[in-house]
């Protein structure tokens, strides 16, 4: 597609490769496509609303009114309110978890309409919560999500592939120079900043 963005990967990261040397010993910024592309999405909703039915007293309550908000490739949003204001609410809604309640709204992906199955390919719910194997390691665990939910054409070797591509994650995430150390539980392993990322 000539508007996906291809995934590339150092060739001095692949295990025994060989790359160009300068004179002065500096490796030269070669990559390789892993056949990896990436279409980047703007996720638009628009009149979002979100209503339970009271359990006691049988009444609507309306939990989110008419939300609209939008979110563009490449940046951070940040969703901010006070305590009981419906963020969670509205990621819920967004990421089509919530099987109670009422929904209303429009929710658009690059202006096309979101279809459940298409979006819960294309996205991923991160939990507030901590739920990894505390005696796996750090790569360990991206690569055992890479493994479930990363699918590579036919053509690339996919071993190899998802290896590089969790490698070149852990390096946007900072995350490379602690990849072998066991996430642990409590005041043992990772600190809670590192489980986030």
């Amino acid at each position: 597609s000539p508007n996906s963005v291809p995934v590339n990967v150092e060739l001095s990261s692949l295990p025994n490769a060989k790359s160009n040397e300068t004179s002065a010993g500096e490796i030269d910024s070669e990559t390789i496509d892993l056949g990896l592309a990436f279409i980047p999405i703007t996720l638009t909703f628009s009149n979002v609303c979100y209503s339970v039915i009271h359990s006691v007293t049988k009444q609507r309550l309306d939990i989110l009114q008419n939300v609209s908000g939008y979110c563009q490739p490449g940046t951070m949003t940040a969703l901010m309110g006070s305590s009981g204001a419906g963020k969670t609410t509205l990621l819920d809604v967004i990421a089509g978890r919530k099987s109670t309640g009422t929904t209303k709204g429009e929710f658009k992906l690059n202006g096309r309409l979101k279809e459940r199955k298409t979006f819960k390919r294309l996205s991923a719910y991160v939990e507030q919560n901590d739920f990894h194997s505390p005696r796996a390691t750090v790569r360990e665990a991206v690569l055992f999500s890479a493994n479930l939910r990363l699918r590579l054409p036919k053509e690339v070797a996919s071993d190899t592939a998802r290896e590089l591509f969790v490698d070149s994650v852990l390096k946007i995430l900072e995350l490379d120079v602690i990849s072998d150390h066991r996430i642990g539980s409590g005041r043992e392993g990772l600190t809670m900043e590192q489980r986030k990322r």
